[in-house]
């Protein structure tokens, strides 16, 4: 028991990250679903609009829960505000063309396949959401969230 805590505790950062991932991830898609499927709103639009407001979350439950970042000033609180989004923005380039890329292959290939073809979407969020979720991490812990030297772990 005593190693399951020490494992935890050594390793908290990286599996509240992959919590709060998961989750943001949820609000991306739940978005996603919910203007495509039932405001009907075009699936690039949605898809924009969703990665924004998942961005926004994202900030929110990283910034508290994950790298606990307190911020002394309000310069501080913007630079980091600011070195988040545009991490995310180049993510959110990455989602949104990688996103649009996969769409088409998958359409490419499988179009004469209906169940894939008929979900090709949901397929292409898919895939490239694992590779956002990765690039995210590394980019809030190395340029985002980076501990200052001489402060503490």
């Amino acid at each position: 028991m005593d190693t399951i805590k020490a494992l935890l505790r050594k390793h908290r950062e990286v599996i509240a990250y992959l919590i709060i991932g998961v989750m943001t991830t949820l609000v991306n898609w739940v978005l996603f679903l919910l203007l495509t499927r039932a405001l009907l709103v075009v699936d690039d639009a949605a898809n924009i609009a969703a990665v924004v407001l998942a961005v926004i979350f994202a900030y929110v439950t990283n910034k508290l829960f994950v790298f606990r970042s307190h911020c002394p000033t309000k310069k501080d609180f913007f630079r980091e505000m600011l070195s988040f989004f545009t991490a995310r923005a180049l993510a959110a380039l990455v989602e949104i063309g990688g996103y649009s890329l996969t769409k088409l292959a998958l359409l490419w290939l499988f179009s004469n396949i209906p169940v894939i073809a008929d979900h090709y979407d949901l397929l292409s969020k898919g895939f490239i959401s694992v590779f956002v979720i990765a690039l995210n991490y590394i980019l809030s812990k190395l340029f985002v969230f980076r501990k200052k030297k001489g402060a503490g772990s």
